[in-house]
């Protein structure tokens, strides 16, 4: 396991069907045998996260994917997210579970941008600003 080749937000596949990104990681030198890394790992399909100590002699296979392009969230329809490339005008749908804890900030006509494998959606990235509207609060 090279210097660097875990960090936080880079992508690895640790199985050969499945991929995930990387949350954190921690260098951990036990008082007895070699040290390894730990670290929490999310699958991009499924939102799983999972621990994984990683010895210094495992290789790991970071993954490449396709760039990153600009789609329009046309609407949500129960568990689906519509999108809309921005060029070519393709649409596809998302299950809204695959957006995770960015699920509750999703708005019609947000700019939203979408890195993909194989043509397979897979990392998403909204605005790092939106203007959103307070419609209820509570007193106090």
């Amino acid at each position: 396991l090279g210097k660097g080749m875990l960090v936080p937000g880079s992508e690895v596949s640790r199985q050969a069907d499945r991929i995930f990104r990387v949350l954190s990681v921690g260098h951990v030198k036990p008082g007895k045998g070699g040290a390894f890394v730990q670290a929490k790992l999310k699958c991009v399909l499924d939102g799983t996260i999972v621990p994984h100590k990683f010895r210094s002699a495992e290789t790991v296979e970071t993954v490449d994917l396709d760039p990153a392009e600009d789609y329009s969230l046309l609407y949500t329809d129960g568990g689906l997210v519509h999108l809309m490339h921005g060029e070519t005008f393709e649409q596809i749908e998302v299950p809204r579970e695959a957006f995770g804890e960015l699920a509750v900030w999703l708005r019609d006509g947000m700019s939203v941008r979408v890195a993909s494998r194989q043509g397979v959606p897979l990392l998403f990235t909204l605005p790092p600003r939106a203007a959103y509207e307070v419609v209820e609060t509570r007193l106090g």
